[in-house]
């Protein structure tokens, strides 16, 4: 059985509970491709992200 790897896109918010306003204001915190992840280098650290982190490397 193969398996397939889902590509998609790590927010900093959740855009659902973010005022319409300030929707343009999330950051982005990394990607996942091909099932490995590809943070992007902030100059703070986004602790409450740090679990994903740990269980995609």
């Amino acid at each position: 059985m193969s398996c397939i790897a889902s590509n998609f896109t790590i927010l900093e918010q959740n855009p659902y509970k973010v005022e319409l306003d300030k929707l343009k204001h999330i950051q982005v915190y990394g990607t996942v491709f091909e099932g490995k992840l590809f943070p992007i280098k902030h100059k703070e650290p986004v602790a409450h992200l740090s679990v994903l982190y740990n269980l995609l490397a």
